[in-house]
């Protein structure tokens, strides 16, 4: 009997506070139609939301890890973010300048 995993949901933990205001959230999933990119595009979702539930702070990603579906492996990702306030998204990203 075969189970259909296609299709399932990205699990991902909650955020781990890595220090100086840096977080990391893990996402995985054991679908075989998900691809890496879903993956991360779910944990920044959830991050996005963890940040603005936290004082209405965006989401500032620091780092992406993936590793991509083999034989034995599903898609995984490893976001590590920080959550800043508008006017400091602003001005690290140097938007708004003139």
């Amino acid at each position: 009997m075969l189970l259909p995993i296609a299709g399932c949901a990205t699990r991902i933990s909650e955020p781990m506070n890595m220090g100086q205001g840096v977080y990391v959230m893990l996402g995985s999933t054991v679908g075989f139609i998900t691809s890496t990119h879903q993956v991360v595009s779910d944990v920044e979702r959830r991050a996005s939301g963890f940040c603005a539930s936290s004082g209405g702070k965006a989401l500032e990603v620091v780092r992406v890890d993936t590793t991509a579906p083999e034989l034995w492996r599903f898609p995984e990702g490893r976001l590590r973010f920080r959550c800043v306030t508008q006017t400091q998204e602003v001005a690290s990203t140097g938007a708004g300048s003139k």
